[in-house]
């Protein structure tokens, strides 16, 4: 027979599973909103940039090799989008599973600033990277941290007109190594409506917690620790930059 002590211990547990519920299905909710959007936006562009050259108001041959460019590169956004929401679904319906090992996080670090360094130049960006300690290992899937960091950065280099981005880490505290990413992208495209630009963040959010780990777009004025390799030459915007938290467990040693 249970004891006061036994139900109210049972009472707790099942109050915390409806509250996890409930949080679930409002996560749910609001990421399938703001996927409806990010959705549309590509597929809309494809569908306008064919409109145009299908209706002949095209200049000539140039600006309709232009308009196809850009319904291409529509087409890959869109492609990207649907193979993360893919791999999401998948990973949460169990027929696809995590692949996580301990890795070495600098060598990650490095490989998603060489994947992001051209493109950063080419837009007249500056990309800086302070990699850790090369023995410092975390546990998380290499495929997808490696995805979901290239997308923060590629993300602040399709949204800023100028500035630098930054890419770094802190000393582990609390079994949990913090990865940064911080941009001087402009407060409107730093601050996104609930329907607009949410879906990616939202992706990579789930993906790291699938990880063990924690994703966090920090308030503005949060003090981050910089390391001092990183240079300050550039002249700093009249708004406070745009700083995302990547928090990952550390392989044991």
């Amino acid at each position: 027979m249970d004891t006061p002590e036994d139900l109210r211990h049972r009472l707790e547990q099942a109050e915390l599973a409806c509250r996890l519920l409930e949080e679930s299905n409002r996560f749910k909710s609001s990421f399938l909103a703001r996927t409806s959007h990010e959705l549309r936006s590509p597929l809309n562009g494809i569908i306008g940039m064919h409109q145009l050259i299908l209706n002949g108001l095209c200049e000539g041959p140039e600006e309709q090799h232009e308009f196809l460019e850009k319904a291409h590169e529509a087409s890959l956004k869109l492609l990207a989008l649907l193979d993360d929401l893919i791999d999401v679904a998948k990973m949460e319906h169990g027929t696809a599973q995590m692949e996580t090992a301990p890795l070495p996080l600098g060598h990650l670090l490095q490989e998603v600033y060489q994947l992001a360094y051209l493109p950063a130049q080419n837009r007249n960006l500056r990309l800086e990277i302070t990699l850790p300690p090369e023995d410092l290992q975390i546990l998380a899937d290499y495929r997808r941290l490696k995805q979901v960091l290239l997308n923060l950065v590629d993300e602040a280099i399709r949204q800023m007109p100028e500035g630098r981005i930054r890419l770094f880490t802190t000393p582990p505290a609390d079994a949990q190594i913090r990865v940064y990413v911080e941009d001087q992208r402009p407060p409107q495209a730093a601050q996104p409506a609930p329907n607009a630009d949410g879906l990616s963040l939202s992706l990579a959010s789930r993906l790291v917690s699938l990880m063990g780990g924690e994703l966090t777009l920090l308030p503005p004025q949060t003090p981050i620790p910089a390391p001092a390799s990183i240079t300050a030459e550039l002249r700093e915007p009249d708004w406070p930059p745009t700083v995302v938290c990547c928090s990952l467990p550390l392989a044991s040693s």
